[in-house]
């Protein structure tokens, strides 16, 4: 489920909210499925935020994972995502 700071609600399978609602949200319709593993989730997010990065000249490399289940809440080191700017 999905809740902003108004107060809109609506439940879906996956969100993307500000610029990653135009630039990952079609990725996302293409590669996510219902039985899709943590690590293959993982790397789908990394794949929508390096399009997202490439694209906000004030963005920055480096994210976070967090996951929450039965086993309880785990929030990762951050990492950074692989860029390349050298195109000549």
């Amino acid at each position: 489920a999905f809740v902003d700071h108004q107060g809109t609600y609506f439940e879906e399978e996956f969100i993307a909210t500000g610029f990653g609602s135009y630039l990952a949200m079609p990725i996302l319709r293409n590669e996510w499925t219902p039985d899709i593993s943590l690590d293959a989730a993982k790397a789908l997010v990394v794949k929508c935020l390096q399009v997202c990065f490439y694209r906000d000249c004030r963005a920055y490399n480096r994210i976070q994972f967090g996951t929450c289940d039965a086993q309880g809440v785990t929030i990762s080191e951050s990492i950074a995502m692989e860029h390349f700017w050298g195109h000549k």
